[in-house]
């Protein structure tokens, strides 16, 4: 059986100044499904593996998948090769050092490490059934359930030799709804967590009815007036946003929000928090790629940005601590995005709109880097003197992504749900 250590101690014989081993094993079930049905379930078992090899300032990373009762040897022997070859990266410093990792509650459920593929199956003839009952005019057209335990390990020269246990229930379906020759827009939705209580059949029920809501969509003249971004529409939009605070972007240029430390960067309304170690969190973990503990990082608060995200490499290059954010030794990422609940449920904000439209997904462009917003409302709904009219076609909203949640923001919900990465 192999292990991260001792992949560290194989790099190290083969002449590398450092390395670091990101080991990750899956075991689970996957089910898919296709047209109404149920196409194929499957047996999970894969270890990926990620070496970052350095030698003389250069830098070199494998990642591949494999058993872990074979050699890796050559994979090894590859990695050293590649940094003995590549330039030298004369910001390297060196490998952190070995710090507290954090407690995260919450990962594991047993209920799901246990289970066979039949509760699967069931689980997913569950949800279609739930589906199709919403309307026979619908169709899911894909999804799949995915329920996985992970062991997650990272070693390195400096003496990291880290290792914890979670368990991830995932789900997704697509919706459309038919009638003759009449088809509406695809609709999406997904349920994960780390528990059994991931609502499964909620995400498909609510799938099918966005596929049969846009049936009966109409089209609306342009006009100016509020936007409700709900479920993954905002959280598309505010994780756009989150890259602009990673430190990686602000080094390279590519953030408007460089140099803008203490300084009000969108409205007061908005509080925004990184956080590895909200208890049961999708993306919570004890430590990042890097071996440093995670944490809670209020990054906006109340508009003011707070801090940037961090690794050691970057916030050694821009002088700053890191955050617990690092996606690779080189590179930064999210964990948890948590936009503080606001004060206002979804009925208020309907009720104080005069014109203007719910918006459930987006698809199109929108750019950290300049706030250029251009995008098409897919499930949207009209809204009019406080009521829900009706389905809305599919529309163009054009603004500035800064501007969007600057001075433009109203209102904020205090109706806290996770979608695409982001709890909005």
């Amino acid at each position: 059986m192999i292990h991260a250590v001792d992949v560290v101690k194989k790099a190290l014989e083969k002449g590398a100044d450092e390395t670091a081993v990101k080991l990750v094993s899956e075991r689970g079930y996957r089910v898919e499904v296709e047209m109404n049905d149920i196409k194929s379930s499957s047996y999970i078992d894969t270890a990926r593996l990620l070496l970052t090899v350095i030698k003389d300032k250069r830098i070199a990373s494998v990642s591949f998948t494999f058993s872990r009762t074979k050699s890796i040897d050559g994979a090894v022997e590859e990695a050293v090769r590649l940094a003995r070859s590549s330039n030298k990266n004369l910001y390297w410093r060196s490998l952190p050092e070995p710090g507290k990792v954090s407690r995260v509650e919450g990962l594991y459920d047993q209920r799901i490490a246990s289970m066979q593929p039949e509760e699967s199956v069931k689980i997913v003839k569950n949800a279609l059934t739930r589906a199709l009952e919403v309307d026979n005019r619908v169709i899911i057209q894909s999804g799949s359930l995915e329920t996985y335990e992970v062991q997650s390990e990272f070693a390195s020269s400096s003496g990291h030799d880290l290792s914890y246990s979670s368990t991830t229930m995932s789900a997704f379906f697509l919706a459309v709804a038919k009638e003759g020759a009449k088809v509406g827009s695809f609709a999406y939705d997904e349920a994960v967590s780390r528990s059994l209580e991931a609502d499964v059949g909620g995400a498909a029920v609510n799938a099918a009815r966005m596929a049969v809501d846009s049936l009966e969509a109409r089209r609306v003249n342009s006009f100016e007036g509020n936007l409700i971004l709900d479920g993954g529409a905002l959280a598309q939009t505010v994780f756009t946003f989150a890259q602009a605070y990673r430190a990686d972007n602000v080094w390279k240029g590519s953030s408007p929000l460089k140099g803008r430390l203490g300084e009000q960067v969108v409205s007061e309304k908005l509080t925004i928090v990184d956080d590895g170690t909200l208890p049961g969190g999708v993306s919570s973990a004890p430590f990042d790629a890097e071996g440093t503990g995670t944490g809670r990082n209020v990054v906006l608060e109340r508009g003011v940005l707070r801090k940037y995200l961090s690794n050691t490499y970057i916030g050694r290059i821009l002088g700053i601590k890191p955050t617990g954010n690092a996606a690779s030794l080189l590179d930064v990422g999210l964990t948890n995005t948590i936009i503080e609940p606001g004060d206002s449920s979804l009925n208020e904000m309907v009720e104080e709109t005069r014109r203007g439209l719910i918006v459930k997904r987006f698809s199109g462009e929108t750019r950290f880097q300049d706030g250029v917003m251009s995008v098409v409302a897919k499930q949207s709904y009209y809204v009019e003197d406080g009521e829900i009219k009706f389905p809305a076609h599919e529309c163009m909203i054009v603004d500035n992504l800064y501007v969007f949640l600057g001075r433009k923001l109203g209102l904020v919900g205090k109706e806290l749900r996770y979608r695409y990465g982001v709890y909005s």
